[in-house]
């Protein structure tokens, strides 16, 4: 992975939560420490200048998806480790959704299981067999 797709990676990360700011954070600013010249964008975001998105097309077309695939791995990895809960799954899965352009088929996944979760939580559905239809559909994703 090249510097300005982890980079974007990151920044994923902490748009859906997964990671807090000040951890983002710490990364670009280890990252920029390692380089000899680090890009402009780098120090952009070390210091939080609100023009690094369009440096680094961070937009909803831009989010391919070999990125959504890692992130939805990375849930799961949580969730399946029980660093994660179901409902801070259904509320990352929402945030991502709402970073992915409307015509992407994931988006209507995602938001499926965000609202299955929270019947899951209002006790509408059984949360067994949520779960189970939750985790299929996140592997599916995951193998697009």
């Amino acid at each position: 992975m090249d510097l300005k797709s982890e980079v974007k990676y990151w920044l994923i990360e902490e748009r859906v939560g997964l990671i807090s700011h000040d951890e983002l954070i710490q990364r670009v600013d280890k990252k920029i420490l390692e380089l000899d010249e680090p890009p402009a964008y780098l120090v952009d975001i070390s210091v939080q200048d609100s023009g690094l998105e369009s440096e680094l097309n961070l937009n909803l077309a831009n989010i391919d998806e070999d990125q959504i695939s890692k992130i939805l791995e990375r849930f799961l990895s949580l969730y399946k480790s029980k660093t994660i809960s179901l409902t801070e799954l259904g509320v990352h899965s929402y945030r991502l959704s709402c970073l992915i352009d409307p015509s992407n088929d994931s988006k209507s996944i995602l938001n499926w299981i965000d609202d299955e979760i929270l019947l899951v939580n209002q006790s509408i559905k059984e949360r067994n067999e949520s779960e189970k239809e939750i985790i299929k559909k996140l592997n599916q994703l995951v193998a697009l």
